[in-house]
């Protein structure tokens, strides 16, 4: 499910971003200690938007990237993790 169009009309009406949503999001060591650190999103079934809207409650800025950010893993594939053994198991 695509929520920019969501986000982008929320922007609109209130004037700035005011919250943030997703797999992807940045913010400083700061305001990250600020807020009291991921221990007080543990609870939020959606820390993503709690995490921003913490964040924009402080006075700092919330922006929505106009440009999609791709993740790219060279090297893994799902096969990758048959490899793996977890320690003190035999295989």
């Amino acid at each position: 499910m695509d929520s920019a169009p969501s986000a982008l009309v929320a922007k609109k009406i209130e004037g700035k971003m005011r919250f943030a949503f997703g797999w992807t999001m940045a913010t400083s060591k700061g305001h990250l200690a600020e807020i009291g650190g991921w221990e007080e999103m543990a609870n939020y079934h959606s820390d993503d938007f709690e995490l921003g809207k913490r964040i924009a409650e402080r006075g700092h800025r919330v922006e929505l990237m106009t440009t999609p950010v791709t993740m790219v893993f060279p090297g893994e594939t799902l096969g990758s993790t048959s490899d793996m053994s977890c320690a003190g198991q035999s295989t």
